[in-house]
């Protein structure tokens, strides 16, 4: 089998320099690998259950952690999450959890020296 571009028009081997090219360096895709995860728990779900509940807990808590690292770099939420409700819900705590951890960073009332608690995050 012949699986050489060929220019329907003159019938002639097309150059490779007309090719659109990639970068040698795309970068990483973010959330890919805890997307990946994902599916494979969802395809363990037939094999064994119990451990495919395990696994997609792992992934979830991945999401988690992206969120809030994602909050301290100002990335959005990663492609790969989109159509899974699951890790966009995870991923959003996450980045919530580290919205809620700046505020209580520069808060007066958590950081008081009488031992008291904050009335606002307490």
């Amino acid at each position: 089998m012949n699986t050489q571009n060929v220019n329907v028009k003159t019938a002639t081997k097309e150059s490779s320099e007309r090719w659109v090219k990639t970068p040698a360096f795309c970068g990483p895709v973010r959330g890919l690998a805890v997307r990946i995860a994902w599916g494979k728990a969802r395809v363990m779900v037939v094999i064994d259950a119990e451990r495919a509940a395990e696994e997609m807990s792992d992934a979830v808590f991945e999401a988690q952690a992206g969120g809030y690292n994602d909050y301290r770099s100002g990335q959005p939420l990663p492609h790969m999450f989109a159509d899974v409700p699951e890790l966009a819900a995870a991923w959003e705590l996450g980045r919530s959890f580290a919205a809620v951890s700046d505020e209580m960073e520069g808060c007066t009332g958590c950081h008081n020296d009488r031992g008291e608690p904050c009335p606002y995050h307490g």
